[in-house]
């Protein structure tokens, strides 16, 4: 019996509840009813109401009439009875959060065509609810309201734009997420003599201290530097790989004479980074090698020269590959070595963002070649403590390059001071 009583514990059952004999309205003993099952092992869950969503901030509403207006990357909020026309400037997330394939606030969402791909991709989005602005520069009419948009090239992330909306003799500058540079101030202010009556901002860096390099600058520079890197360093210690691969292996010995020396990393978001990543790899004269997710991303653009370089196999035969920014700490790049330490001996983790400069304030930053060098092979140098214990072995290196798809201080102040605005409006 007590195995038997052992035995039953934790299986699903079904138990009656059991009353008193005592006589209902009916006259009937208790016990001639027909008893209510009650399920021992299913808890009861108290269904949770969500916080109500947020009004939509005036900040991102673009009114040019009480019928006219438009509300910008504005997805995570209360549906607005005034509102059903929103635009998306572009495809990150802090841009699009909320979106999904369910979401219904509005008829349409105003796009460019590489972030309407995205949207299908990720959501499954409802195409019918996509206005896709195919060209850029090109004027266009949006459905069912008197507002028409033209769209330039953000200098951002692939497909984010700067949309020019024009209505009730109205005409705004939303920026979205951009990176000023000269031929954008030459269109627009080409395009547009009269100026316009609002410009949105994206004053991500709106700080003297963030005077990183020209994006163009740093893409050139930063693929040079790690090129001489992968062709003239050489290890110091003799047996970096044996770290990982033991002194037992037969093979040590001779495939470590034949390993590249660099495995190269770059740490990316999902959307972004690749102008870095392909001017490496050019410079390398190497494939990229991506996980099959990163690689449908990377297909949505229609990039000649990225799509002759990506590739989903072979990772041992590619010098660079991408993986998210979140997956490239120290212990995880370790583990990576391991899965291909017969052919690299050491990863070099490219880590490119603008918030690399601004640290200090005690620091002058050299914008030049020179300048740039100086400040990679300070974080090639770096060894930690750990490191130093290990006797200088440094199996993982890390690079900070200050690559931004953000406009840099000195970028917005010259973008203000050209641009014919009648009103600044920061949206960071």
């Amino acid at each position: 019996m007590k195995d038997d009583a052992t035995k039953s514990k934790g299986r699903r059952r079904r138990a009656t509840t059991k009353k008193p004999e005592v006589k209902n309205e009916e006259g009937k003993n208790a016990d001639d009813v027909k008893p209510a099952l009650v399920d021992v092992d299913v808890p009861v869950v108290k269904k949770r109401r969500g916080k109500p969503k947020p009004p939509i901030p005036e900040l991102k509403r673009l009114r040019f009439s009480e019928t006219d207006i438009i509300a910008v990357d504005a997805f995570c909020y209360a549906p607005d009875e005034d509102i059903s026309i929103y635009l998306l400037t572009h495809f990150h997330a802090d841009h699009y959060g909320g979106l999904c394939k369910s979401w219904d606030n509005g008829s349409i969402i105003i796009c460019t065509a590489i972030t309407a791909r995205l949207m299908r991709l990720k959501f499954n989005y409802p195409p019918e609810k996509i206005f896709i602005v195919e060209e850029y520069e090109v004027p266009t009419n949006i459905p069912n309201c008197n507002v028409v948009v033209t769209v330039f090239d953000a200098n951002h992330c692939p497909g984010a734009g700067v949309f020019v909306l024009e209505c009730n003799g109205l005409r705004y500058l939303h920026c979205g997420d951009f990176r000023a540079n000269e031929d954008m101030i030459q269109v627009l202010s080409g395009r547009y003599p009269g100026g316009f009556d609002k410009c949105y901002l994206d004053t991500t860096y709106n700080d003297p201290k963030y005077c990183f390099p020209k994006q163009q600058d740093v893409v050139k520079y930063a693929s040079e530097w790690v090129k001489m890197k992968c062709e003239t360093y050489k290890s110091t210690q003799q047996r970096v790989v044996d770290f990982f691969r033991g002194k037992s292996l037969s093979s040590s010995s001779s495939s470590s004479t034949t390993s590249k020396e660099f495995l190269v990393v770059i740490g990316t978001y999902s959307i972004g980074k690749e102008k870095l990543a392909l001017g490496i790899a050019q410079a390398l004269d190497t494939q990229i090698y991506c996980k099959k997710d990163k690689y449908a991303i990377l297909k949505t653009y229609d990039w000649k020269e990225l799509d002759e370089r990506i590739t989903t196999e072979n990772p041992a035969q590619c010098n660079v590959h991408l993986l998210p920014i979140g997956k490239t700490k120290k212990d995880a790049m370790r583990e990576y070595l391991q899965q291909h330490v017969l052919h690299y001996k050491s990863v070099m983790v490219v880590r490119p963002t603008g918030w690399t400069f601004g640290y200090s304030k005690d620091i002058v930053y050299d914008n030049t070649r020179d300048g740039l060098f100086e400040m990679l092979e300070r974080g090639f140098q770096h060894v930690s403590q750990e490191e130093r214990k290990q006797g200088g072995v440094a199996i993982v290196r890390h690079i900070p390059v200050p690559y931004s798809e953000h406009s840099s201080y000195a970028e917005l102040e010259m973008f203000r001071r050209l641009m014919d605005v009648r009103e600044w409006i920061n949206t960071v």
